[in-house]
């Protein structure tokens, strides 16, 4: 019976590793799946979202027709509605497609479904955050102000549109924006980001201030509270009252340090936009502002080139909305993909960037407030 069994299992374990050994590239992409449609996320009822839902269904159309047979996924697709980037911007919406690839489970000697995957493609409708506000370098200054941010890099064209990688791809990703008449976005000059940089560390400064202050405050009034306690008696007040100026001292002593220190670097901080104000001459200052690669500081003395891989500060462009159009037109779209390393997801890449028929996109926009340049392409 023994041998049986040994024999039993020897040939179940040799199943299972030639079963690993077939499951290869080739393998997983013969696994070919089928589109899928999933619940929708945040659609919002207004007068305008029928004609947002039919756009949204016209680009689950032209994506299931450039990649008609899945190999090695199941795609699937959804739409959903956003809040407007900036206040008074047409309605956004969203069209998400999600592709999960085949893997060879090592554990399991078998091919199997991933449930999760980093392989997306959107097309994002007057909808700007991915490509801006939702990146992790994001420029942190006063909030009060109106908003300023860095551009994605540029890293060349696709199908003569400027191909970015916006942070939030970390790398594998990729997007274009397909605008009419203009861009949904401004460069701000050298002299306007410094005038931020200014305001921010004065700002700075004035918390730094309020905050100690504060501290005195809370001391003060912790006295006062010892002082009228009724239920200690007069020995532990005098108690703790001692031992609280003790810790005070000490506190006061360290923060006048603190405030030396600080003190110190917001005036050399101030110091490095004045000099460059001063020694600038005023066309330099109002060319556009961009940040040096990897740069930890808000502004180290120098700005920087694209050629150089400086980020350019933008902002909002408000002049490029037509607020006479229905909330939910499309004025400008994101195509926006990003992939793993796998085998399926690179050959979707691979028929993405080769098929995917973005002038359809750009057709949609033809008619937008009679504009008919592309200006979104390769805008060097």
């Amino acid at each position: 019976m023994r041998p049986l069994i040994f024999m039993l299992t020897l040939l179940l374990h040799s199943a299972a590793l030639m079963a690993q050994d077939n499951c290869n590239d080739a393998a997983l992409l013969g696994q070919i799946g089928r589109w899928k449609k999933v619940a929708d996320v945040g659609m919002r009822d207004s007068k305008d979202q029928a004609l947002a839902i039919r756009y949204l269904d016209s680009f689950s159309r032209f994506f299931q027709a450039m990649f008609p047979i899945p190999k090695g996924m199941e795609p699937a697709w959804y739409r959903s509605m956003n809040d407007p980037t900036f206040p008074g911007n047409p309605q956004p919406y969203t069209f998400n497609s999600i592709y999960y690839p085949w893997y060879c489970n090592k554990d399991m000697h078998k091919m199997m479904l991933s449930g999760e995957t980093g392989t997306w493609a959107f097309v994002y409708v007057n909808f700007l955050n991915p490509f801006l506000t939702e990146q992790y370098d994001r420029i942190k200054l006063n909030p009060d102000e109106t908003p300023i941010y860095l551009l994605p890099l540029r890293k060349g064209s696709w199908k003569g549109y400027d191909l970015y990688t916006p942070s939030t791809a970390r790398q594998q990703g990729s997007c274009i924006v397909i605008s009419q008449g203009g861009l949904p976005w401004k460069p701000v000059s050298q002299e306007t980001y410094l005038q931020y940089v200014r305001r921010f560390l004065q700002s700075q400064q004035k918390e730094q201030d309020a905050s100690l202050a504060k501290s005195k405050e809370d001391a003060r009034k912790q006295i006062e509270h010892i002082q009228n306690s009724p239920n200690l008696s007069p020995e532990s007040k005098q108690t703790m009252l001692n031992a609280l100026q003790k810790q005070q001292e000490q506190q006061q002593q360290t923060a006048a340090s603190s405030r030396a220190a600080y003190i110190n670097y917001f005036d050399q901080q101030l110091k490095t936009v004045d000099d460059y104000l001063a020694k600038t001459s005023p066309s330099v200052l109002q060319q556009p502002a961009f940040i040096p690669k990897y740069s930890k500081s808000i502004f180290d003395g120098n700005f920087s080139s694209e050629a150089a891989g400086g980020r350019m500060v933008v902002t909002a462009n408000p002049d490029y909305t037509d607020h006479q159009l229905s909330s939910c037109r499309p004025q400008f779209m994101i195509l926006f993909w990003k992939w793993e390393k796998d085998a399926p997801s690179q050959n979707f890449k691979q028929q993405f960037e080769s098929d995917f028929p973005v002038e359809k996109l750009q057709a949609m926009l033809g008619d937008v407030a009679g504009k008919n340049n592309h200006p979104s392409k390769n805008t060097k």
